[in-house]
């Protein structure tokens, strides 16, 4: 598709999610262009679909959305697009454009085999392996403050950037 082909939906209900197709490196060039930082292309461990009648969009995302069975393979995509934006960022010599990668905080409080840290901490040393961002974006959403603690509790251990942007917080 072509930027001149792209229309802009405003309820997740006039989205196509069948021929959902992003392009990492088009993602990071629209990026570029339009703003002066931008994070990866991530898939969080919960299926979007589930959500896609929610008016309030990914930010109402909530860690009862999920879902165990899809950590690892969305995991695995997203480091793949972490990969290809980095790469074509590098490419491109964006100076000035700050890239921060993305670490999954959105997880369960309540579990039964693993710790919620294990899910963060996985989620961010897999991401972390690609390179060297400007910072990171983490995606907590939620208002429970026993969950962004154990989030800032996981930064403070591990995360040492100047640049932190937290996702679907208010």
């Amino acid at each position: 598709t072509s930027f001149d082909h792209m229309e802009v939906v405003n309820s997740p209900d006039l989205h196509d999610w069948e021929e959902f197709k992003v392009y990492p490196e088009r993602l990071l060039e629209w990026q570029v262009r339009n703003a002066s930082a931008g994070v990866i292309l991530d898939y969080g461990p919960y299926d979007v679909k589930t959500n896609a009648g929610d008016t309030e969009g990914m930010g109402s995302v909530q860690p009862e959305d999920f879902e165990e069975e899809l950590f690892e393979p969305n995991l695995a995509q997203s480091v793949t697009n972490a990969e290809r934006m980095y790469d074509r960022w590098k490419d491109i010599g964006a100076s000035g454009f700050k890239l921060y990668n993305v670490s999954q905080g959105i997880v369960p409080f309540e579990f039964e085999n693993r710790h919620p840290l294990y899910y963060i901490r996985e989620w961010y040393e897999q991401i972390d392996r690609v390179g060297s961002f400007d910072g990171w974006g983490i995606g907590t959403g939620s208002n429970n403050i026993a969950k962004h603690a154990l989030n800032l509790a996981f930064i403070a251990e591990n995360i040492d950037e100047d640049h932190l942007h937290f996702f679907g917080t208010s």
